[in-house]
């Protein structure tokens, strides 16, 4: 058994017993640090794992056609295919297949860790779609701070730049 393994089933299980205990507790207090103790435990696998905590990507913007994949299974957005250097090792860009036209006003975001990321390849039933819209956009991630030994800025994509903009 692993290290990791042993940890899991040592707080795992404390973490279930601590979530399900919150719906019992009499105090708001007593909640509060039941979740406290959820939160830390969480953190503690994200640590132990090495696991980064968000990573998602802008890919197409309003006006954009994203679609996955090219004969060399890479994304294309206005038919130019992308390189992306940040996937997570031994990710394809995309297992799912689509072909999406972006509404102005919207946004098509997908994790870097892509077998892991339920991005807006996933949302197609949602009330938008998958798109984010920019009314809900509060910024760019500028810094990468874990784990500890990643810790850099976050270079803007450079080839994206490369894209045609669609002709309206």
């Amino acid at each position: 058994m692993t290290g990791e393994s042993i940890l899991f089933w040592v707080l795992a299980p404390l973490a279930v017993a601590a979530s399900v205990a919150m719906l019992f507790m009499k105090k708001a207090v007593h909640s509060a640090i039941l979740l406290a103790w959820v939160m830390i435990t969480l953190a503690i696998f994200y640590i132990a794992l090495e696991a980064p905590f968000l990573g998602i990507v802008q890919i197409g913007v309003g006006g954009d056609t994203v679609t996955c994949c090219d004969a060399n299974e890479k994304i294309q957005v206005n038919g130019t295919s992308i390189n992306e250097p940040y996937l997570y090792p031994g990710d394809k860009p995309s297992e799912v297949k689509f072909n999406v036209e972006i509404p102005e006003g919207f946004i098509w975001v997908m994790g870097d860790h892509r077998n892991a990321s339920a991005d807006s390849r996933f949302h197609p039933e949602s009330a938008n779609q998958g798109m984010v819209p920019l009314s809900k956009v509060v910024g760019r991630a500028t810094f990468i701070v874990w784990p500890l030994g990643n810790i850099s800025f976050i270079p803007k994509g450079e080839d994206l730049k490369k894209v045609p903009v669609k002709a309206k």
